[in-house]
């Protein structure tokens, strides 16, 4: 029993350091703020028009530089739980403060998308805004379509 739940920890660990990692890993070309915890997917933003995408660009100059910073100290960090947990002698209580820096930052960076969003929807018009959320609302919806179409392939077939 015990090694079971260690294990699924551990597997839980290994998932959310992938997660996490995908997150962090953001290519600078990218939209200012991608990312589903960031609201305005690679998707939604290529359906802005040019014009929205400049002006958000424009105004998310400072917020990306800042958000930068914050990426590559929750990689430093990130790599310093790995190699905790990589050393020839594992102790969980020397791990967790690593973790706990890393997750930090990592709250740390979401906070900085989801301010830095909210500023800059203050500078687009109602029109750009709502261009903007009727985006976000799409894909969520598409989401929500993808998974059902996942969830029913998973179904066993019928005998009808």
């Amino acid at each position: 029993m015990a090694g079971r739940f260690r294990l699924f920890l551990i597997a839980s660990l290994a998932l959310n350091l992938i997660l996490g990692g995908l997150l962090v890993l953001v290519p600078r070309q990218r939209p200012p703020l991608f990312g589903g915890l960031f609201l305005v997917s690679e998707a939604i933003y290529k359906k802005l028009p040019a014009a929205t995408r400049d002006r958000l660009n424009r105004e998310l100059a400072d917020d990306r530089e800042a958000m930068r910073r914050t990426t590559e100290r929750a990689r430093t960090a990130r790599a310093a739980a790995l190699d905790k947990i990589a050393a020839p002698t594992y102790s969980a209580a020397d791990v967790e403060p690593a973790f706990a820096a890393y997750r930090q930052e990592f709250e740390t960076l979401i906070g900085q998308a989801h301010t830095a969003f909210l500023q800059s929807m203050s500078e687009l018009s109602f029109e750009e805004r709502k261009t903007v959320v009727d985006a976000i609302r799409q894909q969520i919806v598409n989401n929500q379509q993808v998974a059902a179409c996942k969830k029913e392939l998973a179904q066993p077939l019928s005998n009808h």
